[in-house]
């Protein structure tokens, strides 16, 4: 098992820089009257084709789609609160050398709350598994990451934790 650690100046996370934008624009989409949230939920599916190396060092292409759902709110005071849900299905792929095959499964979920000019956190969690047919190894990928700025957009908190297992 390996567990790696890295720092902000190495890691960004891509719904975090959505959600910047989110948050730039938070602005201009004035609150009601009322002071009403607004909420939104896309929901939709991609097809898949990354390539990925198995505990033995192949490299295995892999097909299948990823269902990805997004929501989020911007709230009275123009908070933003947003998830983002990732999860693959019908996965599968094929060794390039042995011809091996493949299920892989993998899940994603990340949060973010915050608003302009004042503290924000993101989330993030992924568990991936690619699932050998046969004696071959499966591998086991776990991520979980965490970014606090404070309201002056200083960084208070950053860390993500990387662990990769391989199982006979």
């Amino acid at each position: 098992m390996r567990v790696l650690k890295r720092g902000a100046a190495t890691r960004r996370w891509r719904l975090t820089i959505a959600m910047m934008l989110v948050l730039g624009l938070a602005p201009t989409l004035a609150p009601t009257a009322a002071a009403e949230a607004t909420t939104f939920t896309e929901s939709f599916t991609v097809d898949i084709t990354p390539g990925f190396v198995s505990c033995e060092g192949e490299t295995i292409f892999l097909s299948g789609e990823v269902h990805i759902l997004l929501h989020g709110t911007i709230d009275a005071a123009n908070g933003v609160h947003a998830v983002h849900e990732e999860n693959f299905a019908g996965v599968q792929g094929v060794g390039t050398e042995s011809g091996a095959r493949y299920i892989a499964t993998d899940s994603k979920q990340e949060i973010f709350n915050g608003k302009p000019d004042a503290a924000q956190e993101n989330t993030f969690q992924r568990s991936a598994q690619l699932i050998a047919q046969g004696s071959l190894s499966n591998a086991e990928l776990h991520v979980i990451g965490h970014l606090t700025t404070n309201a002056n957009g200083e960084v208070t908190v950053d860390f993500i934790t990387i662990r990769f297992e391989c199982q006979p």
